[in-house]
């Protein structure tokens, strides 16, 4: 299913996300079930933008089948707003992988052309993606992570990012950061519960979880890649 046009961003000081991870599931099930979403930003002390927090349903897609569309890192490109290659370069483990990423970024800061590492790990039926800079020409520093928790109704995603920008510029965007992340957020949603219902079929679900398998099982899945 898609969003509906209109939906609603909530607002939540009263929690922090690292320790109210189920309470908030639990107490606004009927906001996520609607298509919306739980977000929370933070003010950084040491840049601009905020810590941005959110939290989502991907209906009827389990966390597997999630995380493999989420993790397609070479396919990213396809479905994320303003991204205009992902190409993984090197691979550090097959469950650590860099990645080359282009990205149109909003007026008048131009293009961004960075290099992030990423981890894949899994916990019981929960999945978890982290990523960190390797090399940035825009960002003094960037992390954050996705979990994927399994829901009776498809999987919930919990997504964290943090960017400390280099540009002077950036103080003047720092509502965009939220808008950008959510409209990504959005395509990710939208992609995985099409490529699950087979509405998509652009990209092959049963081969990217494949991967996911196989990585996490220690087997290379970008063999084309670099080795560290």
């Amino acid at each position: 299913m898609f969003f509906r046009a209109a939906f609603i961003l909530l607002i939540f000081t009263e929690y922090t996300f690292a320790n109210n991870l189920s309470q908030l599931v639990a107490q606004h099930e009927n906001a996520l079930l609607e298509n919306e979403w739980i977000v929370q930003t933070t003010p950084n002390t040491d840049g601009p933008w905020p810590i941005v927090d959110f939290i989502g349903l991907i209906k009827n897609a389990n966390p597997l089948q999630s995380v493999a569309i989420y993790y397609a890192l070479d396919r990213q490109k396809d479905y994320i707003p303003n991204m205009l290659e992902s190409t993984p370069i090197r691979e550090v483990s097959p469950t650590e992988i860099h990645t080359f990423y282009r990205m149109k970024l909003p007026w008048p800061l131009g293009e961004a052309r960075y290099v992030n590492g990423s981890k894949l790990s899994k916990s019981g039926q929960e999945y978890l993606v982290e990523w960190y800079m390797v090399q940035n020409e825009s960002a003094k520093n960037v992390s954050g992570w996705c979990r994927f928790v399994p829901h009776k109704d498809g999987t919930v995603i919990f997504y964290h990012t943090e960017i400390l920008p280099k540009s002077i510029l950036a103080g003047l965007l720092k509502e965009v950061i939220v808008t950008d992340t959510k409209k990504s957020l959005i395509a990710i949603k939208e992609k995985i519960e099409a490529v699950n219902s087979k509405l998509d079929t652009t990209l092959p679900l049963e081969e990217y979880i494949e991967k996911i398998n196989n990585a996490l099982s220690g087997k290379s899945v970008y063999p084309m890649v670099k080795k560290q």
